[in-house]
């Protein structure tokens, strides 16, 4: 008779928990395969909320940095920008080098070619570009900054920046004595001062040797007559005149008699009654074309590069009398056309943590960038180049009378250069120094905010791989076990399964 098997040991008990192992297996194979705990959400059971909570910390953390990226590219570009441009002011500071003529004024000749290849790198910088977003433009990155050169400074209908400079020279009268009149006369000349107020020379005073009688005021003209049987060499006539673009400031014009034939500039030929009347006119026309033409050049340049492009370039009627208007750019174009904010780094602000923003806005037309721009535009726009010498006396000295008034103006608008471009000015907000040291600041916090995010997302990584990963030892081991406990199952199992009363009593 055969023992009843099933009594004694649950066959049916040990083959359902076979196949639960066997389906264990087929997981820990799975996961061998796959290195996961779980194929899907399903799997994971009461895991689930955990995991999805972990990888929405990680993916926010992974946005931040993302964002810091981003952020710190921006700078990045920025930066590497400033630097050049801080290269160039230097550059240009040592264009505008005082007396720095050359023999036979070499180094006038190559002046304004050097300003202009640089200052076509600077617009270049300013339009710096990453994948179609202006850097220099605040908040609208989708706008070109600043015109190319040509645009800029040629352009007509609307102006650019030679027809707003014209514009003023003809207000002023750079090129006829800057508003002042000369009437000569027999061993006399009558000098008056520009009628207007906001134009040309104006005349502020006049003192002379005892030798040459002066007569009237700064208001209605002074005449200066000379006593040809007293004058001697060396008397002299001085005339104090100012400048409307700065009526605080006066210079003076000095006239020395001579017995040459013909006189020096400066000079007028004692016995010549026509000499004092020419002195003057040529005098004027000097410093008309010198100290006027500078001081013109830098009114038109902060007219035109103006720090708030949106409120119009002061543009001048040349009716008589000429006046000063302000205009909408229908007329004139804009030197730049991105965003003007008062405080330009929160233009652009990326958030990088939770409660971290970093603002990383430049403007092409903060002060430093601008003056940049002015300084340039001034060396550009300055015609510096010396007339040859001559052998005809004529000629030689129309040349000379020439010379004098480029030297004059060189040295004025080289002097206004050097002091925009000064390093007394880097403290000042928005010069390129404060605007590299604002994104150095914002790329440290970047910085430290980046380490942070890094120890934190490896800390979520380490949970979630607790939850979701399956490491190949650990799984290999479960095989192992897994096996080793079925194999025995299927033994006991086998072997119960043939017993009969002659193998129990055997």
């Amino acid at each position: 008779m055969n023992i009843n098997s099933k009594s004694l040991y649950p066959i049916s008990s040990n083959v359902r928990m076979l196949g639960n192992m066997q389906k264990q297996l087929d997981g820990l194979i799975n996961q061998l395969g796959t290195g996961k705990r779980y194929g899907n959400l399903a799997d994971m059971g009461s895991a689930r909320l955990h995991a999805l909570n972990l990888h929405a910390r990680l993916g926010k953390v992974q946005g931040y940095q993302a964002n810091a990226q981003t952020v710190q590219t921006r700078i990045d570009f920025h930066v590497n920008a400033l630097e050049r441009l801080s290269e160039i002011e230097s550059e240009t500071r040592r264009l505008a080098i005082p007396s720095a003529y050359g023999t036979d004024g070499v180094n006038m000749t190559v002046i304004e070619q050097q300003s202009r290849s640089l200052f076509n790198e600077v617009i270049d910088l300013l339009n710096t570009e990453i994948n179609g977003q202006y850097i220099f433009a605040g908040n609208k990155s989708d706008t070109k900054p600043v015109p190319d050169f040509k645009d800029l400074m040629d352009a007509t209908a609307p102006d650019g920046y030679r027809a707003v400079l014209n514009e003023y020279k003809q207000a002023h009268e750079v090129d006829n004595l800057g508003r002042m009149t000369v009437a000569a006369g027999a061993d006399s000349a009558t000098l008056a001062g520009s009628p207007y107020a906001d134009f040309g020379i104006q005349l502020v005073g006049a003192t002379a040797s005892d030798s040459i009688a002066v007569t009237g005021d700064a208001a209605t003209g002074y005449t200066f007559t000379v006593d040809q049987g007293a004058v001697e060499v060396g008397d002299s006539v001085t005339i104090t005149v100012s400048l409307p673009q700065d009526p605080n400031k006066t210079y003076t014009i000095k006239l020395r008699a001579t017995e040459e034939t013909p006189a020096g500039l400066g000079q007028f030929t004692i016995g010549d009654p026509d000499s004092i009347g020419e002195a003057l006119e040529k005098s004027i026309d000097v410093f008309a074309k010198g100290e006027l033409a500078a001081a013109t050049v830098e009114q038109a340049t902060n007219a035109f590069f103006t720090s708030d492009p949106d409120a119009g370039v002061q543009r001048v009627d040349l009716g008589a009398p000429a006046y000063y208007m302000d205009v909408d750019y229908d007329d004139t174009i804009r030197w730049y056309n991105g965003q003007t904010s008062d405080v330009p780094r929160q233009s652009m602000v990326g958030q990088v943590d939770e409660a971290t923003r970093v603002a990383f806005g430049v403007q092409g037309n903060e002060h430093g960038l601008a003056e940049l721009m002015r300084g340039l535009s001034m060396m550009v726009v300055g015609d510096f180049k010396l007339a040859p010498d001559s052998n005809d006396p004529v000629v030689k000295a129309q040349n000379e009378q020439k010379n004098a008034a480029t030297i004059a103006r060189y040295e004025s608008i080289a002097d206004k250069v050097r002091y925009r471009l000064s390093d007394a000015h880097n403290n000042m907000p928005g010069s390129i120094e404060v605007i590299t040291m604002e994104l150095a600041l914002s790329s440290v916090t970047l910085k430290n905010v980046g380490e942070r995010h890094a120890h934190f997302e490896a800390q979520l990584e380490n949970l979630l791989f607790d939850v979701e990963e399956a490491p190949t030892e650990e799984v290999a081991m479960q095989i192992l076990t897994l096996t080793t406990r079925m194999e025995a199952s299927y033994q006991v199992t086998s072997m119960v399964n043939r017993l009969s009363l002659v193998n129990f009593l055997s």
